[in-house]
């Protein structure tokens, strides 16, 4: 049986949120997307010392696993809730698992929980809060009661013009614990 060796993509919530880099014996992984909002000057020196010290990679993923999860983010219904570097944390986890590694994601965002949930990946969080259930949401406007499963036009309604709201479709309670 293959041992797949175990690493991190981090999220800007784990530099945010105080993971020392320099302290974890695994392979780190980011993505330029990432890097951009990291905006404290305490953060950046952090990541930037990460980088020098070769402890932090950043890799861009390729577009055919950034397709799939943007695919499977309109499945759960949480891609307009993803940014940029949500999607790229996905995608490059995803690239690494075909890579034969063992991608964890550190994230406190509940959106890319959900997804990474989805697409099979594991994810920790820092805050003390997870997502306690696997959620496919249902995008819906509140004038004139239309509902939607994917919305690929945008975040108002095409019929009425108001701004779509979402509501859980599907819910599948979690019985594993990360944190």
């Amino acid at each position: 049986m293959l041992n797949k060796e175990k690493v991190l993509v981090l999220d800007s919530s784990a530099f945010i949120m105080g993971l020392e880099p320099l302290q974890l014996d695994l392979k780190l992984f980011t993505t330029p997307e990432v890097v951009e909002e990291l905006s404290s000057y305490w953060v950046q020196l952090k990541y930037s010392t990460a980088i020098y010290l070769k402890k932090l990679n950043v890799l861009s993923p390729t577009k055919d696993f950034l397709d799939e999860a943007k695919k499977v983010s309109e499945k759960t219904g949480d891609k307009l809730k993803l940014s940029k570097a949500d999607l790229s944390i996905l995608a490059l986890a995803l690239e690494l698992k075909s890579k034969g590694f063992k991608p964890t994601i550190i994230s406190d965002d509940f959106s890319v929980q959900n997804v990474a949930e989805h697409l099979k990946i594991d994810y920790i969080y820092l805050s003390g809060k997870g997502i306690k259930n696997q959620i496919e949401w249902i995008w819906y406007c509140p004038g004139c009661g239309r509902k939607f499963l994917s919305i690929n036009f945008g975040e108002n309604c095409p019929v009425c013009g108001l701004k779509l709201k979402r509501k859980a479709s599907k819910k599948i309670s979690l019985r594993k614990n990360f944190g």
